[in-house]
């Protein structure tokens, strides 16, 4: 019986209100949704970081492939006009980009934490002039197909990569890479709009020294090679490290 007067009591102190002031209620809820949602979206677009999905083919560009002596990775051919992957290396013909898709794994920017870290071997332009293993000159022979590795630079021989140890200890830039190892991604957004982004980042326990590297550019900046410095910056990192504002 208490609780229902108490029911009773409050519907008559509303229904006794000014019309004037049940509107200033209502403005006021109205007003601190909006600021609700507002806030909540600075916040998702501060703290989310978007990350390409790796698994879903590689990051095509341009390259002045007619510089230097480079072949298809999927078909052999030498290339006067084609793409490099400016993630991992690889460089194909126009077309044969569907079948490096489907059939080369790009460079990943997450395998697990923990997980053991292992050469990452793409049949590419040479950037080291001798093999990591037996000190021969590597890329001057297309009949014998030479390897780097996309984490640490190392190049072998085909011959050679058998007897190379599988484990990778990322090169000379170890210390501004965070390893794939290292990262965590989660996938975010609704139904068809789903979209991977930075979930966490463990700092390796064995290297004292980290202090990686965070590369933002804009395209607008400067000269407006932003994009290209960003594509000389992922080769050489976590692609997760780059990114263009």
């Amino acid at each position: 019986m208490g609780d229902r007067a108490a029911r009773d009591k409050s519907t008559v102190m509303w229904g006794d209100l000014p019309p004037r002031q049940i509107s200033l209620y209502v403005g006021l809820v109205f007003l601190g949704s909006i600021l609700f949602v507002t806030l909540s979206r600075r916040r998702k677009r501060h703290y989310e970081i978007p990350v390409r999905d790796a698994s879903k083919g590689h990051r095509w560009c341009s390259s002045d492939i007619s510089l230097q002596s480079m072949y298809c990775s999927v078909c052999e051919s030498h290339l006067v006009e084609g793409l490099l992957c400016d993630c991992c290396g690889v460089c194909v013909d126009e077309d044969c980009v569907s079948a490096a898709d489907a059939s080369i794994p790009c460079k990943p920017l997450s395998i697990g934490l923990g997980e053991r870290l292992q050469h990452h071997w793409v049949s590419s332009h040479l950037s080291s002039p001798c093999c990591h293993l037996c000190g021969e000159s590597c890329g001057d022979r297309h009949d014998a197909r030479d390897w780097r590795c996309c984490w640490c630079d190392c190049c072998v021989h085909a011959e050679c990569r058998a007897r190379t140890t599988a484990d990778c200890d990322l090169g000379k830039y170890k210390n501004l890479i965070v390893p794939p190892n290292c990262i965590t991604l989660k996938l975010v957004g609704w139904k068809g709009t789903q979209h991977l982004v930075l979930d966490s980042v463990v700092p390796p326990t064995h290297d004292p020294a980290w202090s990686p590297l965070i590369v933002i550019a804009s395209k607008k900046s400067g000269n407006k090679d932003g994009e290209r410095l960003l594509q000389f910056f992922r080769g050489i990192l976590n692609p997760a490290q780059v990114k263009l504002r």
